[in-house]
């Protein structure tokens, strides 16, 4: 479905439906015109808001974008100036993005990055992210950004990337100088993040990259602590002790007080949730 009656899909049997033939759609133009356009008041303005809806012929996205760009020219405060800028806007919607691209200079940065991350990325990204590639991908030296701020519910942007982002993100959080061992946030740290979502290959980057499996913090207490209580993997769990986590390692959340007593450690976590333990070969515990 689209708003224009362009032929550009022929189907047998349709309902073709011309949007601005429709009755209330020039109204609606006039009243976004109306009410977004900062011009003031007079009988000026009022001629040129009517060629303005008048140019858009019945386009609606060319109406948005276009009051952006004529309210930018209002604040100078020249009239004339607006007329002549009005004149100057391609009619059609795709000459008009093209004009936008070539026009903006203030911000190519951080377009072309938008850009690259739409045309080049593997599958549609969502909006967390496309969040985190943005902030990822832009050099923070050149925009004052801190990646180990701390702050808000991840706690810092590693945090929340483990969660959210793809393994591409994370590692340019890492080549920015993303600190992997940051504590903070309701996780407590990245690791514990990537649990949470079950995500072996973020895992293997974090211990690849230094975390701390050890570390202390967050809901779950500890890395080992939440791949006991969270998913009952046990090739996750196993890839922690091999990095040195240690079973022993008290507890968060699942600290909580039932039948049979306290969960003290990720051993009896892991039990209570469906999983045994066995000492493998080496004499290391296996969950």
């Amino acid at each position: 479905m689209a708003s224009r009656h362009y032929p550009s899909i022929e189907v047998l049997h349709s309902w073709r439906l011309i949007l601005e033939d429709e009755i209330g759609h020039a109204d609606d133009l006039r009243k976004y015109i109306q009410r977004r356009l900062q011009a003031g008041k007079g009988k000026a303005i009022d001629e040129f808001r009517v060629q303005v809806q008048e140019k858009a012929n019945g386009v609606f996205m060319w109406i948005v974008l276009v009051v952006g760009i004529l309210n930018d020219e209002f604040r100078r405060g020249r009239i004339f100036a607006v007329k002549q800028r009005l004149r100057a806007i391609p009619p059609e919607l795709s000459e008009l993005f093209r004009d936008m691209l070539q026009r903006d200079h203030e911000n190519m940065d951080d377009m072309l990055l938008c850009l690259q991350w739409v045309l080049f990325a593997e599958r549609p990204l969502s909006r967390e992210e496309f969040y985190y590639a943005m902030e990822a991908g832009l050099r923070a030296e050149d925009k004052g950004s801190n990646v180990n701020a701390q702050g808000g519910h991840s706690g810092n942007a590693l945090q929340a990337a483990s969660y959210y982002a793809t393994k591409e993100i994370i590692q340019m959080l890492l080549d920015a100088g993303a600190n992997v061992r940051a504590q903070g946030g309701h996780y407590g740290q990245a690791l514990q993040a990537a649990f949470s979502t079950a995500r072996k290959e973020i895992v293997r980057m974090l211990i690849k990259a230094g975390t701390d499996v050890n570390a202390q913090g967050g809901f779950y207490g500890n890395a080992l602590y939440a791949a006991a209580g969270l998913h009952h993997d046990k090739e996750v769990a196993q890839m922690l002790i091999n990095a040195g986590a240690d079973v022993n390692a008290l507890r968060g959340y699942w600290n909580h007080k039932d039948d049979e007593g306290y969960y003290a450690t990720a051993l009896p976590v892991a039990s209570s949730r469906g999983r045994g333990a066995s000492r493998g070969r080496s004499g290391r515990q296996r969950l």
